[in-house]
């Protein structure tokens, strides 16, 4: 009984010796397409330039829409779009959200998207915390 604390502390020591791999993010690019319609979606890239990964768990649009990471699949020609739990970002890699890929779908819009205008997006990383960035509304990036 008397040892159980130190056991304690020698996994906390193992998991903090872990945790020092940190994780550099850049989110680049934020940007939506103009719509009239009822849903929507937002695109950026998000860099890692730590020596540690760190992952996306959820994404905040209010008050603009309810919102989360979708991926469009490919299935033998048939498009459809699957909710992402969650990101994986990692050390010394970009992540890319673009039209027909991975994307933060906004559901249900409040008002229309509308060009040059911009709203928030909190992005909510495991290790970075909550980052917020400024999405522009603009014609497409082609």
């Amino acid at each position: 009984m008397r040892y159980a604390p130190i056991l304690v502390l020698l996994f906390g020591l193992g998991v903090n010796s872990v945790a020092a791999q940190e994780a550099v993010l850049t989110i680049e690019h934020a940007w939506a397409r103009p719509t009239a319609a009822a849903n929507a979606a937002a695109y950026l890239t998000i860099g890692n330039a730590g020596t540690g990964d760190d992952i996306l768990t959820a994404v905040n649009c209010a008050p603009i829409a309810p919102c989360m990471v979708h991926e469009t699949v490919d299935d033998n020609g048939r498009m459809s779009m699957h909710r992402l739990d969650s990101v994986t970002i990692a050390a010394g890699a970009h992540v890319e959200f673009r039209p027909g890929a991975r994307h933060i779908m906004l559901m249900n819009l409040k008002s229309p998207l509308v060009a040059g205008t911009s709203f928030p997006i909190t992005l909510h990383f495991e290790r970075a915390g909550d980052v917020t960035v400024t999405v522009a509304v603009e014609q497409d990036r082609h």
